[in-house]
């Protein structure tokens, strides 16, 4: 595990931009600002979706989630003790409830393999989100990140991040949440055609939900 993946449901009451707003204005610094939290990350940004974007991508829109927080991390251990501090409880936590649903709030470990330049901010991010449908999740997950590292391999300007999710006691609703940026020019076609088939014949479906974002680096 070396990502947590944080899916926040928007409280009600907010718009898209509401919620944006905050996280870029408000929570991003205030994390950051604390050495106790933002100092034990290795990696730090938030994904904002684009309205309307996410029509034009593969899998339904992602309802009742505005962004993600992408915290690259070393262990577990870490993100357990980035919780277990003042500056955390007395600081950063009060704001989640700012902005998120506490009980509507995903929070996925991850373990993250990334292809390609590192991603920017400002930059278009397709993320998707995947399930296992005709095999076991673990047995998907790692026919999956072959057929990547030979896909990506054949196009070495796209940019990749691929977070196979760790699943608890309850099961999280994806197996895989995948990262590409989306350069001015687009994506070459046939590397998106070839990404649709692959995850059809992987998972026995393409993207079950998508957002497209605005990526911002914080970290």
């Amino acid at each position: 595990m070396n990502k947590v993946v944080i899916v926040p449901k928007t409280k009600i009451g907010l718009s898209r931009a509401d919620i944006q707003h905050h996280l870029l204005n408000v929570h991003g610094p205030l994390a950051m600002a604390h050495e106790e939290v933002g100092g034990r990350f290795d990696g730090y940004a938030h994904a904002y979706a684009i309205d309307g974007a996410s029509d034009s991508v593969s899998g339904a829109p992602l309802l009742d989630c505005d962004a993600l927080s992408l915290v690259r991390i070393a262990s577990k251990q870490v993100a357990f003790a980035t919780l277990d501090n003042d500056a955390y409880r007395n600081h950063v936590q009060p704001d989640e409830d700012n902005f998120g649903d506490r009980e509507g709030t995903r929070i996925l470990f991850a373990d993250a393999t990334e292809w390609g330049p590192p991603a920017k901010s400002g930059d278009t991010k397709v993320i998707l989100f995947r399930r296992a449908e005709r095999t076991p999740p673990a047995t998907a997950l790692a026919e999956w990140r072959t057929r990547l590292e030979r896909l990506v391999s054949r196009y070495p300007s796209v940019s990749y991040c691929h977070n196979a999710i760790e699943q608890g006691e309850e099961p999280a609703a994806w197996d895989a949440i995948d990262e590409v940026v989306v350069p001015s020019g687009g994506l070459p076609q046939d590397f998106s055609a070839q990404l649709s088939e692959a995850a059809i014949e992987v998972f026995g479906t393409d993207a079950v939900a998508a957002m497209v974002t605005r990526y911002q680096l914080f970290k």
